[in-house]
């Protein structure tokens, strides 16, 4: 669901939401901050464990290090004086970082536990400075700001409150400050190394539900957080005012293409030309066109609630109006829901439109989201977008094309394999789907053109190949490849010989 810049409406839908604001539960004194060095005078330099580096007391309060670069991390351990630090109830370390070169510099933390070796047992951030820049460098020690009591097995999440993270944080022994592989020496400063942002924990026995009726998170509270239906409907009031005392950029013809600019050739359709030394799109009118957009322009966003209706603190009846908002999912190429297909959903998205925009809600939203588009300056809707909302013609879009089609075997993706592109049913399919979008997206003026499937797995140079060579021989690209090789190399002595 899209908003406006000034009235928000925030959902937190299950599955991937972020959790901020504050929670008073085993409410302690806690500081906000817990200093860990501040090299003050009193500092023993002698802690210091150097690797290919020197360091010295600057100005008698930072710590300065110079690094070589004969060893690949050259760098600072920082011990803990006490042996450890119990950091369980802060977020994350930071510390001020200054390049003293007249070069750029990537300075690591990396915060161990008993037997970090890099990997295990430890996290590492770090922080970019140019030259005789100076900033903050953070490391994450726990995912996020608050802490269940006690373990809580949730499923089907991305983000959620946890128990424990990647690191002990009651058991913190060292920092190692270091650069990484450089290929010249290195100067920097460190001072106020603390411990910030707390950590609130959240009694896990009182913990569901945890998400409201308009998909949010219960347990916390920030700006823009929706906690009536009069708030939403005061928010499309002011939404309409600010849309309206705000239209969007000046100098923008209809499709969104540049009027102060040249005039080229106008076609009627969208176009690619070299205007002086770029290239540029241009717009049916033939003005110049600079497509600045956003995806997933849609009025729909089911949450599967399969296994977890507890989770949720109102789901409507089945003779409630919104019950129109229940569904089934089929498709979940990963995680919990792959293997529990099908299940069943609920679109907070379109019930909170409901609330918010009335009966005619489908319509309401479609109108104003073209308006909200270009008060923002934006003028393209992107990809995976709602074709009711783009085929308005008001907006110039992208559409996307995905289709099924003979795959290749030996291929492995993320999202799945690749298409086996020489097999005749792969163009077959190519050319049904696009006879779909007649009447629709072809021959449209405000197409400006087509997404096809969504993060093909390319691999690098060789993956489609060793892929093809992996395929069972009845493979139609694995024929060809072989093909391709007979008539180049006539013999496999051959090919050894210019390997």
């Amino acid at each position: 669901m899209m908003a406006t810049k000034r009235t928000v409406v925030s959902l937190v839908l299950v599955g991937l939401f972020s959790l901020f604001g504050s929670v008073s539960v085993f409410c302690d004194e806690q500081p906000r901050q817990q200093v860990l060095f501040d090299f003050n005078t009193d500092f023993d330099i002698r802690s210091v464990v150097a690797n290919d580096a020197k360091v010295a007391l600057s100005q008698g309060e930072v710590l300065r290090v110079e690094t070589g670069h004969e060893e690949p991390w050259p760098g600072v351990t920082l011990k803990a004086p006490a042996g450890r630090w119990n950091l369980s109830r802060y977020e994350q370390i930071s510390m001020d970082v200054n390049n003293l070169t007249e070069n750029p510099v990537t300075v690591y933390c990396r915060v161990d536990n008993p037997g970090a070796d890099g990997t295990s047992n430890c996290i590492t951030d770090s922080i970019l400075l140019g030259p005789g820049a100076a900033g903050i460098l953070t490391v994450r020690i726990f995912p996020s700001r608050q802490r269940l009591s006690e373990e809580l097995k949730l499923v089907g999440m991305r983000g959620f409150p946890v128990h424990s993270g990647k690191v002990d944080t009651s058991n913190i022994t060292q920092l190692i400050v270091f650069v990484t592989r450089p290929n010249a020496d290195q100067v920097f400063e460190v001072d106020n190394i603390r411990a910030d942002g707390l950590v609130e924990v959240v009694d896990a026995k009182t913990f569901l539900p945890f998400i409201d009726e308009f998909g949010q998170y219960i347990h916390a509270d920030w700006p823009g957080k929706t906690h009536s239906v009069e708030e939403l409907i005061t928010r499309a009031k002011a939404e309409e005012k600010d849309l309206t005392e705000n239209p969007g950029p000046k100098r923008r013809n209809q499709y969104g293409g540049w009027t102060a600019g040249p005039i080229l050739k106008a076609t009627g359709f969208f176009r690619i030309e070299k205007y002086g030394d770029k290239w540029w799109l241009v717009d049916p009118q033939g003005q110049l066109f600079w497509s600045h957009g956003i995806d997933c322009v849609h009025g729909a966003n089911p949450t599967p609630i399969s296994d977890r209706e507890h989770y949720f603190r109102d789901l409507p009846g089945y003779e409630s109006p919104f019950a129109k908002f229940y569904d089934t999912g089929v498709w979940a190429p990963h995680g919990y829901y792959k293997d529990h297909s099908p299940y069943k959903t609920y679109d907070f998205t379109g019930a909170n439109l409901l609330r918010k925009y009335g009966q005619d809600w489908q319509r309401n939203f479609a109108e104003i989201t073209h308006r909200r588009l270009r008060s923002w300056g934006l003028n393209t809707i992107a990809n995976w977008s709602q074709a009711d909302i783009y085929l308005m013609r008001k907006t110039p879009y992208v559409a996307t094309i995905s289709y099924s089609a003979k795959v290749l075997e030996g291929s492995t993706g993320y999202w799945g394999k690749f298409f086996d592109v020489f097999d005749p049913g792969f163009r077959e399919a190519l050319r049904k789907r696009l006879e779909g979008q007649k009447g629709r997206s072809v021959d449209d003026p405000w197409c400006i053109g087509y997404f096809v499937h969504n993060e093909l797995s390319w691999g690098d140079e060789v993956s489609l190949a060793i892929a093809t060579l992996a395929s069972p021989a009845e493979q139609p690209a694995k024929k060809v490849f072989v093909e391709d090789l007979s008539e180049k190399y006539k013999t496999i002595g051959a090919s050894e010989k210019l390997a």
